[in-house]
């Protein structure tokens, strides 16, 4: 298996993830939801965006990538993202129990849309980044992936 390829292509996905992050913060900025749920989003896309960008800093020098390696690519892709992308409800207090918020934000990155959350009761840009992971998760993680993949060079 090719891991500086790996390491090289979940930095980058971290670091999409950081970017995708700007978006609810500016809904929660437009909403003046207050400080809690402006954190939210700053403290996961910052520490997206500094550990994707320690993993994509040394460069793979091997750019051929297998099956194996694409496999664990997208694996580690929807664990990771489901994992950062929980951070900002339970920071906010809109699903306060980790579980709770794993679930709901890896059914949406992996398009298998069930919820557990009453979707009255959260914040707008909760809100916000709930939908947007679905709408992430059925444009296709994996479309994503691939978009960057190319770029690894």
């Amino acid at each position: 298996m090719n891991y500086g390829m790996i390491r090289n292509i979940i930095g980058k996905i971290m670091i999409l993830l950081s970017i995708f992050m700007i978006l609810p913060l500016i809904v929660s900025l437009a909403y003046q939801e207050g400080l809690r749920n402006y954190l939210a989003y700053l403290i996961p896309g910052f520490v997206s965006f500094g550990i994707g960008h320690f993993l994509n800093y040394k460069k793979s020098k091997d750019v051929k990538m297998g099956v194996k390696d694409g496999f664990v690519i997208v694996s580690l892709s929807w664990l990771i993202m489901s994992l950062i992308g929980c951070v900002p409800f339970m920071i906010s207090k809109d699903i306060p129990n980790f579980f709770n918020a794993f679930f709901e934000t890896a059914s949406g990155f992996t398009t298998t849309g069930a919820t557990v959350v009453d979707v009255t009761t959260i914040s707008h840009s909760g809100l916000f980044w709930r939908s947007f992971s679905h709408w992430i998760g059925g444009m296709g993680v994996l479309v994503l992936i691939l978009a960057v993949i190319p770029e690894s060079k």
